[in-house]
Formats: C-alpha cells, structure tokens, sequence
C-alpha cells in the first residue's frame, strides 16, 4: 500500500504538468487564431474556454498565413534548440542510442513547439 502511495505522488505531478500543455496550447490557439484570423470555433464537449474571445472580425484568407506562421516558429524551436533534430524518431534515437541521454531542454521545448503548431491550426505537433 505504501508502495502506491509513493508512486502516486510523481504519477499526480507529471498529470498536473501534463495539463500545463493544453493552457499553452489554448493560448497559441487565442493568439494565432482568434486575435490574428478572428476565428472563434465552438468548444470541444462543453469545455469552457480559459482566455476571453477578441472583437477582431474574420479575415478568411489568415487561415493560411496563421498556420504558416505557426509552422515556421516550431521548426525554428526544433532546430534550433534540440540538436537532436525534429520527430518522434529523433527522441527515441537519442534514447536508445546515445547512451540513453535526452537533453534536459528537449522535453519542454518540444512541448512549446507542439502547443504552437496545434494551437495555431496545424495539423501535429512536432
């Protein structure tokens, strides 16, 4: 019994960090579309957004240029602070085969870089 407990503690802390994400991702998604295109979806399931909306009307035509933008500043987070390089592939690689050691910067700013991307209308994270 005391054995769950003490793995508890870690399993809450990395839940907790891990909800860290999706406010960073609905602040790239305010950002990027709501105040840069004014594109305002519904919420997902009854979920109550956590940033206000803007006034800014719909500009269809940023639709493209916003993901784009978004795009651009995660691959120059990727490569620029991660030498492992960009993708999944690239963190199981340096796991694996670099003697098991992941950069301790790797982690949060793969994180960031997947908030931008998804939060700006992209289709993955990075």
């Amino acid at each position: 019994m005391r054995s769950f407990l003490l793995l508890a503690l870690p399993v809450g802390i990395v839940a907790g960090l891990g909800s860290v994400v999706y406010t960073l991702q609905d602040l790239s998604h305010v950002v990027f579309l709501d105040h840069m295109a004014g594109y305002r979806p519904t919420g997902q399931g009854g979920k109550h957004p956590l940033f206000h909306a803007s006034s800014n009307p719909f500009v269809r035509w940023m639709l493209i240029v916003v993901p784009t933008i978004g795009g651009i500043l995660s691959v120059w987070l990727i490569y620029t602070f991660t030498p492992e390089g960009h993708g999944t592939g690239a963190a199981i690689e340096a796991y694996h085969f670099n003697w098991m050691i992941i950069q301790d910067g790797m982690p949060p700013i793969r994180i960031i870089a997947s908030a931008l991307t998804i939060g700006s209308g992209g289709s993955g994270g990075l």
